[in-house]
């Protein structure tokens, strides 16, 4: 049980009375610092070859619960799952592992939330969850549960009703964004000029109030009913990201998503207007309140207007159908053609409270929002960190439009035109094996070695202005990185390599991902008969996996070498004889023991630099 601060049910009382006259902010939970270490604090038991980890964390007090991590770390195969008596998110796996060890859940309704790790054995060591903060919800926030009318105001229109048909391409691209865990936003991915699946997406410059690393976005929530909140999806979510972009001035922020959305996703990216043209309609597609997605039309041309007494740098919207609330900060407003050309700052005349939703609908009608302009952001504040300009349109092709395009018509990155042959040794050794640009790859080494993985660009078909490796030293058209295998038995130590090479268009990418699995080492040597008269049979048990095992048998026998045996004098340590065996599938040997006297010995197995001993009776 985790206890609010104490200041917390004034904060629960004070919720509705939270006005800001110029802003949608929308902040509905207290964080609080903690420093709970998951794989220590839950109760863990054995389900076959997996350990299975439990725990619960409850907040009797809270409204709704969202937690940051300041370490996260899934090895290749285990799975976590996250869930309430009423939501789950399951399936989460080392793909959402970063370099930054970074994490943060999405919001959950209710005050108690569950966790649930199934990981096998052998890589238990490599998992790290660590809790650092966690949002203790004081107001209701999203579309609560299945069936509930959702927190905006009812005059607000789920996206999938009549006003919303046509709008389907478009809806795909809108996220509901958790900031830091205690404030919401919208946003929406917009489209580059090079064609690219970049996942560039388009806020609002307020609610940069945390690190954005710590940003969750959720797509596709919306209600499968018109007249209810039901039946909506909750798994299309994406942990992260890096501020590319932003400006006061117009209130825009432009992150760039830490993962590539699938290309079988739906997800699409909102086409764009820069021509500052005026619209003859517009459309706003938003998350009021975190409710679940709603859809609001103005059927007059906007009006551009100033920013209390600034620059006119706005377009003002007066919606006929549906509404603005907070959380809707940060939405697109689109011009007839369906392409973006703002996002919703705020409504400087607002006269209501946070969550006052009779207000919203039945006082300060009709709904008003205004919107940064996006033909004011191309240029910004005239640096490549204030604004669109050099992120969007990356090739410098001084294009004016662009049009809503789904992710499965883009590729991820641009082909290289290259060819790149990579190789890796171990332990400095000069025999060297062959690495694919496989999605994936098992190198199965000595534990406790040092792999080192060297690429070479062999040809180059077109102009490549840089390359450049992450984590990785350059050396001409070579480039090598080293890793350590895990000193356990049986383990691995998951990697990804990037291989980026700079061009008008962007970067080029290649992923290099490997699974280090650490073989050999001892886990058992046995003698038979003992005591023997002339042939003593040896067995090694080793540490690998099964399906190990069954891999590549040359893989395992080109690094595993030699093993040496060696037998010595109980009380003199004399050895007396040797033998040396170049490796075998079995691992089982026979030694000639005959001419040895009967007595007690001292059997020495020596194997990829380890040894153990066993005692022998020689009768």
């Amino acid at each position: 049980m985790v206890t609010a601060p104490p200041n917390f049910e004034t904060l629960k009382q004070s919720a509705a009375d939270s006005k800001n006259l110029s802003e949608f902010k929308n902040k509905f939970a207290e964080t609080i610092d903690v420093n709970y270490d998951v794989i220590k604090l839950a109760k863990a038991f054995r389900v076959g070859n997996n350990i299975v980890y439990s725990i619960k964390f409850s907040v009797d007090k809270a409204l709704n619960l969202s937690f940051q991590f300041s370490e996260f770390k899934l090895s290749p195969n285990t799975v976590l799952s996250i869930f309430t008596n009423f939501e789950l998110t399951d399936s989460i796996t080392s793909k959402e592992d970063n370099p930054s060890n970074i994490w943060a859940t999405r919001i959950y309704q209710g005050n108690e939330l569950y966790f649930k790790l199934s990981v096998p054995s052998n890589e238990a060591p490599e998992v790290k969850l660590r809790v650092k903060k966690m949002s203790l919800g004081y107001r209701h926030v999203g579309g609560g549960f299945f069936g509930n009318p959702g927190t905006s105001g009812n005059c607000n229109i789920n996206v999938v009703c009549p006003p919303g048909a046509g709008w389907e391409n478009e809806r795909n691209s809108v996220a509901l964004i958790v900031s830091g865990g205690n404030e919401i936003c919208t946003g929406t991915l917009v489209m580059n000029t090079c064609g690219t699946n970049r996942p560039y997406l388009l806020t609002a410059n307020h609610c940069l109030n945390s690190n954005v690393t710590n940003w969750v976005f959720q797509f596709q929530t919306w209600s499968s009913d018109c007249a209810t909140n039901t039946g909506w999806r909750e798994d299309v979510q994406f942990n992260g990201c890096q501020l590319r972009a932003n400006n006061a001035a117009t209130d825009f922020a432009l992150v760039e998503l830490n993962q590539i959305p699938a290309t079988n996703s739906g997800i699409t990216y909102s086409g764009w207007s820069r021509t500052g043209n005026l619209p003859v309609m517009t459309t706003s597609i938003h998350h009021p309140s975190g409710d679940l997605m709603k859809i609001s039309h103005d059927f007059q041309a906007p009006v551009s207007v100033s920013w209390f007494n600034g620059a006119n740098n706005h377009w003002r919207a007066t919606f006929d159908q549906g509404i603005v609330q907070h959380g809707s900060s940060g939405s697109a407003l689109f011009d007839e053609n369906h392409r973006l050309i703002g996002q919703l700052h705020g409504n400087q005349n607002n006269i209501c409270n946070i969550g006052d939703n009779n207000c919203f609908c039945n006082i300060q009608l009709p709904s008003i929002g205004e919107y940064g302009r996006f033909d004011i952001s191309w240029t910004g504040g005239g640096t490549n960190s204030t604004r669109l300009s050099n992120w969007l349109d990356y090739a410098g092709t001084n294009a004016l439009t662009t049009n809503t395009t789904n992710i499965s018509a883009l590729p991820n990155t641009i082909t290289p035109a290259g060819t790149i042959i990579g190789h890796y040794t171990v332990n400095g050794g000069s025999t060297q094996y062959s690495i694919t640009n496989d999605t994936y790859q098992n190198l199965y080494v000595p534990r406790n070695s040092w792999v080192s993985i060297v690429f070479t660009i062999t040809t180059q078909t077109f102009p490549i202005n840089t390359w450049s490796f992450e984590n990785i030293t350059a050396n001409g058209l070579n480039f090598t990185a080293g890793f350590q295998s895990s000193p356990y038995g049986y383990g691995s130590v998951y990697k990804n390599i990037y291989l980026d090479a700079g061009t008008n268009c962007g970067t080029i990418r290649r992923t290099y991902s490997f699974n280090v699995v650490s073989i050999g080492g001892f886990g058992r040597v046995a003698v038979s008969p003992n005591p023997t008269k002339d042939v003593l049979n040896v067995s090694i048990t080793k540490t690998d996996s099964p399906s190990e095992a069954n891999s590549n048998a040359v893989n395992n026998t080109k690094i595993l070498g030699r093993t040496n045996f060696a037998i010595a004098d109980i009380n003199t340590n004399q050895v007396l004889k040797r033998w040396t065996f170049n490796e075998s599938k079995l691992m089982n040997y026979n030694l000639d023991i005959r001419g040895l006297k009967a007595g007690v010995y001292i059997l020495t197995t020596e194997r990829n630099g380890e040894t153990a001993t066993t005692k022998v009776i020689i009768q």
